[in-house]
């Protein structure tokens, strides 16, 4: 049996869906045969307990989209579900990782491999043991 301090220190669970979404969450909508996925952010709740986005979009509490009103959601075909979840801290911080790998990425890519080589060696406790091939042509 858990003591009071445990259920303090527990934090809130996620429970898919919008049923714990409040005004300024931000919300992950996705439609039926599609990857991507856009963000926006809760900006009302009606008397009715539905949602309303910052494109002015109404979601349900289980997360379908009720009215399309405006943004990404309008322009999807309409036999597909829209739906929406909100966005979780391990999401966002995984969001920021890649951003931060894809700069990186894009920048070292036009370097010569001297410096890239250099960049390497910048990381303490990394090692990498290969060595350059080479060719009696250019």
């Amino acid at each position: 049996m858990k003591n009071l301090n445990e259920y303090i220190n527990e934090g809130e669970k996620y429970i898919k869906g919008l049923h714990q979404a409040e005004v300024g969450d931000y919300i992950s909508i996705g439609f039926q045969g599609n990857r991507n996925r856009h963000v926006s952010k809760i900006t009302k709740i009606l008397d009715t307990n539905r949602l309303v986005d910052s494109d002015g979009n109404i979601f349900g509490r289980n997360g379908v989209i009720e009215r399309r009103k405006g943004g990404w959601a309008k322009i999807t075909p309409k036999g597909n579900i829209v739906s929406a979840k909100i966005i979780t801290q391990t999401e966002f911080d995984k969001q920021y990782k890649e951003i931060k790998v894809n700069f990186i990425k894009d920048k070292i890519a036009d370097q010569d491999i001297e410096i890239i080589e250099k960049i390497i060696d910048m990381f303490v406790g990394w090692a990498q043991a290969n060595t350059k091939n080479i060719s009696r042509f250019d």
